[in-house]
């Protein structure tokens, strides 16, 4: 976080706890050390403002905060005693995740750290997610840029996971210009696996960003999403060996895509596809299977329909919404009315 200075300055500082979650006091008083990266005379360009956004811990226990450092995007590392690590970069920052030109870097920098001291950051350039990839000493070794063709990916949260492709969680902007949680799937080599959700990025359905992300030991994907003043943790299910988005209930010839959005207080819309023409039936039904709507229940064209729900009339609660057309499949979304 930050801490403000009596000369109005604003700087950075760490709170470093114990194995029991206690502040560690080796660090300073409360396990706080504060940092000014100004008073060093390299690291940060003198007279801007800390804020730190992204934090990772690499295999030696060095600790890595990505944000604006001096009023310039960039990554600080520190040793495992929590002092400025002067090998890393210049005076222990690194540049070079500054973000499109004219775009406000704060908020922009998710981190990522492996065994060996290599650190990813990815930043938002442009319309797209830009993975910039630093050696151990903190130079610059690849830079590579994805594009979602379906809005601009603002990156919050990234992990490497055990397949080796590199999950990013942030907040997806279209042409609604709401924000919604996403996630976006690259490959090894930084390009977006464009077999994964809608070319390359899967869409939860629910408003806000990705603050969290884990992959537990089945290889299901867990993500943590603040909007809205509520905390939600979705559990999706690891995408199959086609690519095929986590946790989507679907058969061949049909896409259900997630409600949005999705917890909703109002009106919600839903998405689906056809890979050719059919019977289609589109219900929503609550937690004891009894319907409480039916949006569609004609003969349905090949590829993509929208149809809205007004849920003012439900009760908070969850509900399914199925999707079953004759002679090609079924598919379920859940979908949560809070009030």
């Amino acid at each position: 976080g930050t801490v403000r200075n009596g000369d109005g300055r604003t700087d950075l500082a760490v709170v470093w706890l114990d194995a029991a979650g206690q502040p560690d006091e080796r660090f300073g008083p409360g396990g706080t050390r504060q940092y000014d990266l100004r008073a060093t005379g390299g690291p940060a360009p003198a007279g801007g403002p800390d804020t730190p956004v992204s934090i990772a811990v690499d295999g030696a226990d060095r600790v890595l905060v990505g944000g604006v450092l001096g009023g310039e995007a960039g990554i600080l590392r520190l040793t495992a005693d929590g002092a400025i690590d002067t090998g890393f970069g210049v005076g222990g920052v690194a540049r070079g995740v500054t973000g499109a030109p004219g775009d406000d870097p704060i908020g922009r920098v998710a981190l990522f750290a492996n065994d060996a001291g290599t650190v990813f950051a990815l930043d938002r350039d442009g319309a797209g997610v830009r993975v910039t990839q630093y050696d151990a000493d903190g130079r610059v070794t690849r830079s590579t840029v994805a594009v979602s063709p379906i809005g601009i990916l603002v990156p919050s949260r990234a992990r490497r996971l055990r397949s080796g492709a590199l999950l990013v969680g942030g907040a997806l902007y279209t042409s609604t210009g709401l924000p919604e949680a996403a996630l976006m799937w690259l490959l090894p080599d930084g390009t977006a696996d464009a077999a994964f959700g809608s070319g390359g990025v899967y869409r939860t359905g629910q408003f806000g960003t990705v603050d969290a992300l884990a992959e537990d030991a089945k290889g299901r994907i867990l993500v943590g999403i603040t909007g809205r003043g509520d905390a939600i943790i979705l559990r999706l299910l690891p995408p199959t060996a086609t690519g095929a988005e986590p946790g989507a209930r679907t058969t061949s010839g049909l896409r259900l895509d997630t409600p949005f959005p999705n917890p909703t207080r109002g009106a919600v819309t839903l998405r689906l596809t056809l890979d050719r023409p059919g019977p289609a039936r589109l219900v929503v039904v609550d937690a004891l299977g009894r319907e409480v709507a039916r949006l569609l229940d004609a003969d349905a064209a090949a590829g993509t329909h929208a149809a809205t729900l007004d849920t003012a009339a439900l009760p908070p609660g969850l509900y399914l919404v199925r999707l079953s057309v004759a002679g090609i499949g079924a598919a379920t979304r859940p979908l949560v009315v809070v009030r």
